[in-house]
């Protein structure tokens, strides 16, 4: 391990100077310690000819403990069983006995631990670790140093990844598997991939108050023109009938360059501000230093000068926006807003009736018109160590996490307790549904889940509840949740876009050196330049904008992300 130490010197030392990055043992009452329980004998009964996928493993296993390192959450009392029900879950169905080693329960801080933990010769790493978002290129860094155990090798141990992944379509199979590997031919994590698309992939949900806009004898906003007009009018208008003109805001939301105003921008040019490069001419080019950004800059800036973007909500925090947003008086203080209903505003406010969805905004340009939806999801949380000394019994749990059972329960709870089978619609409306919520209130919260999915195959069937808004949200934020799909269905997306691209570990870290204190400079400007601290119409401004981009290395920055790029074709074969 002498060697590992000296490979984790570096990381170490950047670990140190992060501050963001971009998640005791008890009795399981099995009294048979040489071979377990069968699972449920209706663990897997569903309706559908499509349900959910049965354990593919062997029905009996030999006793064994394992050590899982897990960042802690503040939303569940207890890890160990019986107490914790997912907990419980692995132990009886594989006849394990599951101990926990507790890590910082922020990134920064458990990534820091984890890399001195790499780093010294005497301390031994739990066997699997769960819920650690390393990211591809740093579980490469650990798996390549020999920290990780190369599950590429196992697959005849992993019968319910193979399963799940062998029903995929070859041509997604295709880049799952350019992700999945290293670029060494490894598998160091176990993926957890979203494999259907969701109404949390939107960037921007847009929220327009619907009783305003018909007291005053308005339609929805299509184009910025109309959009700007009907802030003005909720601006000059006393549109919540309390007699005060003062106490409404003609919009309101997160201001950053991924809120409320991006909804505006991508009018102008597609604009994702966590990817901020576009496909333009078959080469990416990135948005935040072109024309058409620049004028959604300046026609933004305009806006703020006329009052209608609060300068309130470019200062307040996610909790008063939510107050703000959906006060619990009844009373509705904002025209428009955006974000996810379910978590960005209370769903019980009596104002959530008010509020209708709105379409992305027509376009300004050949470029624009579009509303940006995330990509398909692969994230890697969990892995297994090269300190684990009972690696069967490892494999047969990271494996258990793909059996369709595992991702019910470890979103929604307990089984035929908080939830059970019923073929049925999910709560979008787009797609087939199997997990009755009973119980909503445990939702990735409490004692029956680990606070979220960490491995498997996520799909509509096991993820998302079966349409039953009386048990699982509100009626209004079911109701929100509808529009906002159809929404999705029907924007559209440039037909080529910079995102999954598959890195070497050399190019991940130049790109981060780089895009890093790019991505907030950007920011930073982005509200200098809204608030008229700096003017985007303002040569001089811009150009001080641009040269501070330019000594973070934006000339590499774009050659960089057109290389890499150009380069997927081949990747993605390899």
């Amino acid at each position: 391990k002498m060697m590992k130490k000296k490979v984790f010197a570096l990381i170490i030392a950047v670990l140190m100077l992060l501050t963001v990055f971009a998640g005791c043992t008890g009795d399981s009452g099995n009294d048979n310690p040489s071979t377990g329980p069968k699972p449920s004998q209706n663990q897997n009964e569903s309706n559908s000819p499509d349900g959910p996928t049965e354990d593919e493993g062997p029905k009996e296993y030999e006793f064994a403990e394992l050590t899982i390192g897990i960042p802690s959450r503040a939303t569940i009392d207890s890890m160990e069983a019986p107490t914790n029900k997912f907990t419980a879950y692995f132990e009886e169905n594989l006849n394990l006995k599951l101990n926990f080693m507790f890590f910082p329960a922020d990134s920064t801080n458990y990534l820091r631990q984890l890399a001195l933990m790499a780093s010294t010769s005497t301390e031994k790493m739990p066997d699997v670790l769960v819920g650690f978002s390393l990211g591809s290129n740093l579980r490469d860094d650990y798996g390549d140093a020999g920290f990780f155990v190369d599950l590429a090798k196992h697959m005849d141990q992993l019968p319910n990844m193979k399963k799940q992944f062998e029903k995929t379509d070859p041509n997604i199979m295709a880049r799952i598997d350019a992700h999945m590997y290293s670029l060494s031919g490894a598998i160091y994590g176990a993926p957890l991939y979203f494999a259907d698309s969701a109404v949390d992939d939107m960037e921007n949900m847009m929220w327009v108050n619907q009783d305003w806009l018909d007291k005053l004898g308005l339609k929805k906003p299509t184009t910025v023109k109309e959009f700007h007009d009907v802030l003005v009018a909720f601006r000059d208008n006393d549109c919540n009938g309390n007699n005060d003109k003062n106490d409404e805001y003609p919009c309101f939301g997160a201001m950053g360059p991924g809120g409320l105003l991006n909804y505006v921008i991508n009018a102008f040019i597609y604009y994702d501000a966590g990817n901020p490069f576009d496909v333009i001419n078959g080469k990416p080019e990135l948005v935040p230093i072109r024309d058409e950004y620049r004028n959604a800059m300046i026609l933004l800036n305009q806006w703020y000068k006329e009052k209608l973007i609060p300068q309130i909500s470019i200062t307040a925090t996610g909790a008063e926006r939510k107050a703000t947003i959906s006060p619990n008086s009844g009373v509705a203080k904002v025209g428009i807003w955006n974000g996810h209903p379910a978590t960005q505003a209370n769903q019980t406010s009596a104002v959530l009736d008010s509020y209708v969805y709105l379409d992305p905004l027509k376009a300004e340009t050949d470029l624009g018109g579009y509303l940006p939806v995330a990509g398909k999801v692969m994230d890697f949380k969990t892995f297994i160590t090269e300190d684990c000394e009972n690696l069967d019994a490892a494999l047969r749990f990271v494996d258990f996490f793909f059996v369709d059972e595992t991702i019910s329960r470890g979103r929604h709870g307990v089984k035929d307790e908080d939830w059970y089978y019923e073929l049925g619609t999910n709560i979008f409306g787009d797609a087939d549904a199997y997990v009755n919520c009973v119980d909503s209130s445990v939702f990735f919260e409490g004692n029956h889940t680990w606070g979220g999915n960490f491995a498997g195959y996520v799909t509509s069937q096991n993820y998302f509840a079966v349409e039953n808004f009386k048990y699982h949200y509100d009626e209004n934020i079911g109701r929100m949740l509808h529009e906002q799909i159809d929404v999705m269905n029907r924007s559209s997306q440039p037909e080529s876009l910079v995102r999954e691209q598959i890195y070497t570990n050399e190019e991940y870290e130049r790109l981060n050196d780089i895009r890093t204190p790019s991505h907030q400079w950007i920011t930073t400007w982005f509200t200098r330049f809204l608030t008229g601290e700096k003017n985007p119409a303002s040569d001089a401004d811009w150009n001080e904008y641009i040269q501070g981009l330019e000594t973070y290395g934006l000339d590499e920055w774009v050659k960089l992300v057109q290389d890499i790029y150009k380069a997927q074709p081949d990747r993605v074969k390899h």
